[in-house]
């Protein structure tokens, strides 16, 4: 899979040497992997003794044809968000003859039955100061920052805004001097502290030609800790056996991966994880082969089959000898893509 257009502020996010990212945070985003944010919700015993069983949280996805255009993305997404479908992202299969088949994927679980969603697309701004008001009298109104739009040649940006009904919470954000500013001693300091006041990792921006590092404060989430690995160039993992030992040892100890950035001026890369004061009990990860032309509804089988199992697609990684891995991702409280955001907010 390859990245379905991608957004101007998308693409200067200096991510993912090693995240491949298949998907479009929207008909020109970049990609969330499957998104869903699989709760973790207790079962309790029946007798009042014992530690409660966690209920397995299922889910299912649907593919759209891919919208070519704000309005139909927007209403697209608004009634599928009305049935309790969250979007994901666009994928896209290579192929030799245009135009590329694109479906836009959205996803549902058991752990958000009921919920319901609605989605805003607001004009893009120039330069941090106004960026930061927008996204925090978005954030004041319940709305979640999720990526940023774009559909064919068009230069116009739209920043996509997902709010759950009923949820009560609110958005605040803050920047930081971004990636490309920082060694890796730097940004994990920057991070640690971050995410000590419960500001959890949006990623790095930027707005006309001033680069970031986001942070948003969900009123409701608590503090968020992260570890950051070094990455030998090209800033990926070697083979998918070093990446899926790296992943077990991280997931047991509960922490999500969130990709891989650059730092540095694109000398240094790290591998970030994170992990929720709320998360409970290990995370677990899938490690699938997948070939970059597969057609989407084997892709959407694939979800299918993985998510009736309780594993949710995180996103594709290419490895440093050049294979392609599908991560899907098990009792993950706080899903996040490194790219196009969250799915349920």
């Amino acid at each position: 899979m390859t990245m379905a257009q991608l957004t101007r502020r998308s693409a200067a996010l200096l991510l993912l040497g090693a995240l491949a990212a298949c998907g479009g945070g929207g008909g020109g985003g970049t990609g969330e992997g499957g998104g869903t944010e699989p709760g973790n919700p207790g079962g309790g015993d029946p007798g009042g003794g014992g530690t409660p069983t966690p209920t397995p949280v299922t889910g299912q996805y649907r593919m759209e044809s891919a919208a070519g255009n704000f309005d139909a993305a927007l209403s697209a997404m608004n009634a599928l968000g009305a049935q309790g479908y969250a979007f994901t992202y666009t994928l896209a299969t290579p192929t030799s003859s245009l135009p590329v088949p694109m479906g836009d994927f959205y996803v549902t679980d058991t752990a958000h039955a009921g919920t319901r969603l609605d989605y805003r697309m607001v004009a893009d701004v120039a330069g941090v100061s106004a960026l930061v008001a927008q996204l925090n009298e978005q954030g004041a109104q319940g709305y979640l920052y999720k990526s940023g739009m774009a559909y064919g040649d068009t230069q116009d940006l739209r920043n996509l805004y997902v709010r759950s009904a009923g949820s009560g919470s609110t958005y605040t954000y803050e920047t930081q001097p971004p990636v490309g500013a920082l060694d890796t001693a730097g940004f994990r300091q920057q991070i640690v502290a971050m995410g000590a006041r419960g500001m959890r990792y949006v990623g790095p921006l930027i707005s006309g030609s001033e680069m970031f590092n986001l942070y948003v404060k969900d009123s409701k989430a608590p503090a968020f800790e992260y570890e950051v690995f070094t990455l030998a160039a090209p800033f990926g993992m070697a083979n998918g056996a070093a990446l899926g030992q790296r992943l077990n040892e991280m997931g047991a100890r509960g922490y999500l991966l969130r990709g891989a950035l650059v730092l540095r001026g694109n000398t240094e890369g790290v591998q970030l994880y994170e992990k929720s004061a709320d998360q409970q009990g290990a995370i677990e990860y899938r490690l699938e082969s997948v070939s970059s032309s597969t057609a989407l509804a084997q892709r959407l089988e694939q979800f299918n089959r993985n998510a009736a199992e309780g594993f949710f697609a995180f996103g594709d990684v290419v490895t440093d000898d050049g294979q392609f891995h599908l991560i899907s991702v098990r009792n993950v409280k706080r899903m996040v893509h490194p790219l196009a955001g969250v799915a349920f907010p």
